[in-house]
């Protein structure tokens, strides 16, 4: 999340995690790429977790992107915009060259764009419209992660919730 995947060593990895060198190698016998793609896996379903949550408690998809976009710009804010999202800066470095990071960001990205969709359909949107709807909030989302650490500051999470509120509300199907 801070320094991206070539930069950082499995020694250093081993270093900070505190656990013995043949420990990592036991659990990821197929070495840093392995232990990527589950890192990858892992941070996905954090965030997913969150992600239902928000879309549970709000039905109104315009209010659950304004309630996630106040959760990610704390998370901004709170990292001093040194950590975008994990899945995001795995794909960027290493997709598509790593074929199990890559596939792992994709099943995430797939599984959110997939929330999106149902909550969407669940608000009165019609289904042939919903994976436009879904695809263009996880995109501007992730992309609102990328502006934010570039500027060190939160406006971009701000004009994803403003502009993307608009087109909710409309519900244009």
């Amino acid at each position: 999340m801070r320094q991206g995947y070539h930069a950082t060593g499995l020694s250093q990895i081993v270093a900070e995690s505190g656990a013995p060198k043949g420990s990592l190698y036991f659990h990821f016998p197929q070495g840093k790429e392995q232990l990527a793609a589950a890192s990858v896996e892992k941070a996905g379903t954090v965030f997913a977790i969150q992600l239902d949550r928000v879309l549970a408690d709000e039905p109104d998809p315009a209010v659950a992107l304004g309630t996630l976009c106040s959760l990610l710009s704390q998370w901004m804010t709170q990292s001093d915009f040194s950590e975008g999202c994990p899945i995001t800066n795995a794909c960027l470095e290493l997709a598509p060259g790593n074929a199990a990071v890559t596939a792992a960001c994709d099943a995430i990205f797939s599984g959110w764009r997939t929330a999106w969709e149902r909550h969407l359909i669940a608000a009165g949107w019609a289904p042939h419209a919903a994976p436009a709807i879904a695809t263009t909030i996880v995109s501007a989302l992730e992309g609102a992660f990328i502006l934010a650490r570039a500027s060190r500051s939160i406006l971009p999470f701000t004009h994803v919730r403003a502009g993307l509120t608009e087109v909710l509300s409309a519900n244009l199907h």
